[in-house]
């Protein structure tokens, strides 16, 4: 097993195998979006367009479904508890911006909405949602997940800042930030 990626090493739940398959078409660059402390362990990739299309193609998502989704910017997010208590993961403590301003993730309201308007089949809707990362999560000791926030698209590079707290009654606060994270793209659109 030489050479393989270490980032692809986060173990993962095994109900969520499913995620597994998108994180290892994710190209990941080397420990550059990564926090790894004491407490956790916060790794951040963004896989191509024709990557994501591999992936729900293989699920039989429908071709208007998948058209949709290569139009956005998805960031994929693994986060391992490392801790003998809880790290608290809350969406609504991240920002995402660029240098025209902030970007809002999609909610998974958005999301239904969408489909109903495109009459996807609720398996591809459930099959999809299970592909998101909740919007707020208890990470339980030694738990890890992964999962998908949805951006809308853009070629500026983007800036993450978010915080994960850390303890039972969230008793320590961990600041983080990622610069120059790009939306994933294929090699002939670079």
């Amino acid at each position: 097993m030489g050479g393989e990626n270490k980032e692809m090493m986060v173990p993962l739940n095994k109900t969520f195998g499913l995620l597994t398959a998108l994180l290892v078409c994710t190209p990941v660059s080397a420990e550059r979006f990564v926090v790894d402390n004491d407490w956790f362990r916060l790794r951040i990739s963004t896989p191509a367009p024709s990557a994501l299309a591999a992936f729900y193609e293989g699920r039989g998502f429908p071709k208007a479904m998948i058209e949709v989704l290569r139009k956005q910017c998805f960031i994929n997010i693994g986060l391992l508890n490392k801790t003998n208590t809880i790290v608290w993961y809350d969406l609504s403590l991240w920002q995402f911006t660029t240098k025209e301003g902030p970007l809002t993730p999609y909610p998974r309201r958005y999301w239904q909405a969408q489909w109903q308007k495109l009459h996807i089949d609720a398996r591809h809707q459930a099959t999809f949602r299970w592909t998101l990362l909740p919007e707020r999560l208890d990470f339980r000791p030694t738990e890890a997940e992964a999962g998908n926030v949805v951006l809308p698209y853009t070629a500026s590079p983007i800036t993450i800042r978010g915080k994960l707290a850390v303890g039972d009654n969230k008793d320590k606060i961990i600041d983080f930030t990622f610069e120059e994270v790009t939306c994933g793209a294929d090699a002939t659109e670079q």
